[in-house]
This record gives C-alpha cells, sequence and structure tokens, in this order.
C-alpha cells in the first residue's frame, strides 16, 4: 500500500539525514518527522532537528524545521523559512490544501511567551514565511489536520490538557472559526480486557515493608511470591505523548477520526468527528511498548471501517 512505502521510504530519507547531520553537526537531534505525496509523485518530509541539551541547561537547545523533497533522480533538502532563527519550532504535520494541491505545514512554534500553532506553504520551491495560527494565553502543541469532503480541521492540545480543534481555511492558513474543546460524545462500552497476573519477589526489604514500591500501603514479607495485579501505560506519558494522539481522514470520508489517550493514559479512545460533532466508536487497550505514530496508525486504520 502506499501509504506505508511512504512511511518505508520517509523513514529511509530520515536514516540518511540524520547520518548526515551526525557527521556534519555532532550536537543535532532529528525528532517529530511527517511526510506527504506531492502532486508531481515527489516525496516531501519535514522533520524538527534540535541542539542537544546539556542536563543542566534542558532550555540550552534551539530546534528549526527542516525539509527534503525526493524524487525518482535526486532528493533536495533545506531549512523551512523563517524557522532558522532563535524561537523553538517543534512537532511539524504536513497536509495538502484540497483547493490549490499545494503541501502546507502546521507546527508548534514559539511566540516569545507561549508556543502556537504555526502555517507556511510549500510552492514546490520553497516556503512561504510563517504565521500563527492561534493566539492567546497557555501552550499550543502537537497539531493534528484532517482534510475531509467537506472542509479541513486544525486539531491541537491546549495548555497541556484540553484536545481543542477548529476550522481550517489551508490555501491561506486562517481559522474559519474559533477554537473549541473536542466534545468526546457518548462513551462506546469498553472493551474487556485481562488483568495482568505477576509475580514479584520483595528485595531489599526492611522487615514487612518493600523499599522502593509505591502502591498505596503495599507489603510483603521478605523473600514471598506474590500474584500483584498491574495495568500498564506503555511508559513516560511526556515522552510518548504525540504518539497518544492522532488524526486520519479522506478527501472521499465526511468524517475523520480523531484518536487520543484517556485521562489516565491506559486506552486510546477512538472517535468519529464530523464538523464538530463526535462519536466514540471504540476503546483500544494500550500495548506494553508504544510504537512512534501508534494513534496515527490507529486512526488510519478506523477509517477504513469508519468512513462515511
Amino acid at each position: 500500500m502506499r501509504h506505508r512505502a511512504d512511511r518505508a521510504l520517509t523513514r529511509g530519507i530520515l536514516r540518511g539525514v540524520a547520518a548526515a547531520f551526525v557527521l556534519a553537526a555532532a550536537s543535532l537531534q532529528v525528532f517529530a518527522a511527517a511526510s506527504v505525496r506531492l502532486p508531481d509523485g515527489t516525496l516531501l518530509a519535514v522533520w524538527e532537528v534540535r541542539a542537544r541539551v546539556r542536563p543542566h541547561d534542558p532550555d540550552g537547545g534551539g530546534s528549526y524545521l527542516a525539509y527534503s523533497v525526493t524524487g525518482p533522480d535526486a532528493t533536495i533538502q533545506g531549512t523551512v523559512t523563517g524557522t532558522d532563527d532563535p524561537a523553538a519550532d517543534a512537532a511539524p504535520r504536513l497536509a495538502i490544501d484540497p483547493t490549490s494541491g499545494q503541501a502546507v505545514a502546521l507546527w508548534s512554534r514559539f511566540d516569545g511567551v507561549y508556543a502556537k500553532i504555526a502555517y507556511a506553504k510549500f510552492s514546490g520551491a520553497s516556503w512561504s514565511s510563517p504565521h500563527f495560527l492561534t493566539f492567546g494565553s497557555g501552550d499550543d502543541t502537537e497539531p493534528r489536520i484532517a482534510v475531509a469532503r467537506d472542509g479541513a480541521f486544525l486539531f491541537y492540545i491546549s495548555g497541556g490538557n484540553r484536545y481543542l480543534y477548529a476550522p481550517v481555511e489551508l490555501s491561506n492558513g486562517h481559522l474559519s472559526g474559533s477554537p473549541r474543546g473536542l466534545l468526546q460524545g457518548p462513551s462506546a462500552a469498553p472493551r474487556a480486557v485481562a488483568d495482568i497476573p505477576v509475580n514479584l519477589k520483595c528485595r531489599h526489604c526492611s522487615g514487612t515493608g518493600l523499599l522502593g514500591w509505591s502502591s498505596g500501603g503495599v507489603s510483603v514479607d521478605a523473600a514471598t511470591d506474590i500474584p500483584v495485579v498491574i495495568s500498564t501505560d506503555g511508559g513516560s506519558g511526556n515522552q510518548k505523548r504525540a504518539s497518544l494522539w492522532g488524526a486520519g481522514s479522506r478527501t472521499d470520508c465526511r468524517n475523520a477520526i480523531v484518536v487520543l489517550p484517556n485521562p489516565t493514559a491506559t486506552l486510546l479512545r477512538v472517535l468519529s468527528f464530523t464538523d464538530g460533532s463526535t462519536r466514540e466508536i471504540d476503546r483500544v487497550h494500550l500495548p506494553a511498548s508504544i510504537p512512534d505514530g501508534l494513534a496515527d496508525q490507529t486512526a488510519a486504520d478506523f477509517l477504513n471501517a469508519y468512513c462515511n
């Protein structure tokens, strides 16, 4: 399938780009890649490049957006216009504007006080200067774009825990409505998920207290095996946050699929979104190891079954 081949090609491109960065500047790291197939068949990829930060200065590294255009004979690389300034740029996403057929990028960019959602359009040879789509207090991060039959929508996280959406004009980079909270609709019956029985052996015990374990007063006799039921959250919430938030859409579907975590980040909620109206269609238990792009892939898979 083409989208899987595109992802494989993008990973290959980024491995090569990352290797070039390592050779040229060992202080750089590559993050948050996105790609889209252009109308002429070439593949546009955009990613975040960060300076490595020192442990004692976590805010000391800058970031910018790099891009490549890969055709049958060559790959062209460059920097997205305007992102090579001191402002931090992160989490880019790409879409094709259905009006012009041109690619657009949306990402989180620091405006001097907060992170806001920025926009730029790719003409095929260069990028327009970026401008902001969102304003006001609080950080706006992790943009997602849905381009459905009746229009395009921007989804993003505001203030760290609010999921917002707004209709967006991709041709000129403006919101055509005020941002609103994503209504998560009535809940579907959760899938039954079996608890996971494990045995934990007490180590470094003092009396009957299990040192280094915080579980609301659990204690065990030294060197005793006990059955304990645990649930898995797949690891660090901050590191994997982008993987738990995604959207899928097609221009032949009136709806989009939006995927977001439940409050405890133990399940993914799968929502069908149609012009601001949402309906929960499923809940998916998280795997023990969360792969990059899990929510986006989940959204794409559900869209195949729930496109309307």
